[in-house]
């Protein structure tokens, strides 16, 4: 038997080990299709939501495609504007109002703004940052600007799981 995991295909064995694995696997990777709630607030982040938004449309491992974003300003951001011809509903920082559960996992890309514990406790699957460089050196905003500015010759992305109340962190 071939059990596929997204873009990942794992063949049967009779392991313990794996039939562990396997078990653990099905409860976050084999199931329905994900409920996703996207906080970003720039460009970087609209590439990113982009190609989230291209496979909910064309896999079925979203479901559920929602943006959070932080402008309080009366005209909307590129982000947001893309979300509105997309269909994608957009929540303003910091007034979410989610339920507990009601997304499956938080993608941060861009967002700029502190977790805390209460919104982070609304997801089973936790909260992912995507940083656009290779902590622990520059952490914080701007980190792209900072890599070009002071002449690094290794530049990258660095993806973490979020912890409460606390930046940019592995």
């Amino acid at each position: 038997m071939t059990i596929k995991i997204a873009n990942l295909t794992l063949q049967k064995t009779k392991s313990l080990f794996f039939k562990e694995k396997c078990t653990q696997l099905r409860k976050f990777c084999i199931r329905a299709p994900y409920n996703v709630l996207f906080f970003g607030s720039d460009v970087i982040g609209l590439n990113s939501l982009r190609k989230i938004n291209y496979l909910r449309k064309s896999e079925t491992i979203i479901k559920r495609l929602d943006l959070v974003t932080a402008n309080s300003s009366k005209n909307k951001s590129i982000i947001e504007k893309f979300a509105e011809k997309e269909d994608i509903r957009v929540l303003t920082w910091p007034n979410l109002n989610i339920h507990e559960a009601e997304y499956d996992i938080g993608l941060i890309v861009a967002f700029g703004h502190l977790i805390k514990k209460d919104v982070l406790d609304k997801f089973p699957l936790g909260m992912v940052n995507v940083h656009p460089s290779l902590l622990p050196r520059w952490r914080g905003a701007a980190p792209i600007i900072h890599t070009l500015l002071h002449g690094d010759e290794v530049a990258g992305v660095s993806l973490m799981k979020i912890k409460a109340d606390k930046f940019d962190v592995r």
